[in-house]
């Protein structure tokens, strides 16, 4: 057997073995701070358990401040993102995704508000806030966002 045909049939041997695209994985949030009455909800379904700081949170999960409490949610990936939740909200994890070329990031706010500190967003990265009347999606800035 020649070099060439050796070479050739060692490429296409890993290629074979190789995925044809990279899949999108699962990130997790952390649970920075929980002031006050902080509960989260995994998966959207079941019972409520409370946040506890360092608890990780992933896609589907549904967060819920109570009457003067506050929780502070890290996101972390390409840009790290900080999202503080307010007194008497609720917020989905609707998708947190990582790929190679960058974290998608979609949030559904409820009721309530959410101050978001994203840096600057790397590569490909998306982040949205949703509510029922509008969707706000930013490359790296400081905003909130309010809903009766």
């Amino acid at each position: 057997m020649s070099y060439k045909s050796f070479v050739c049939i060692l490429v296409m041997s890993f290629m074979a073995g190789a995925p044809l695209y990279a899949a999108a994985a699962e990130r997790n949030v952390l649970v920075q701070n929980a002031a006050g009455s902080v509960e989260y909800q995994k998966g959207g379904e079941g019972d409520w358990a409370p946040a506890a700081k360092d608890a990780a949170l992933s896609e589907s999960d549904i967060v819920r401040t109570g009457d003067a409490s506050t929780c502070d949610l890290l996101f972390k990936g390409m840009s790290d993102t900080t999202v503080q939740l307010r007194p008497n909200s609720v917020l989905e994890l609707s998708t947190v995704s990582e790929e190679k070329t960058g974290d998608d990031t979609e949030l559904d706010l409820t009721i309530g508000s959410v101050l978001v500190k994203a840096e600057k967003l790397k590569g490909d990265s998306a982040f949205q806030v949703r509510t029922p009347n509008s969707i706000v999606g930013i490359r790296g800035t400081e905003f909130e966002v309010n809903v009766d």
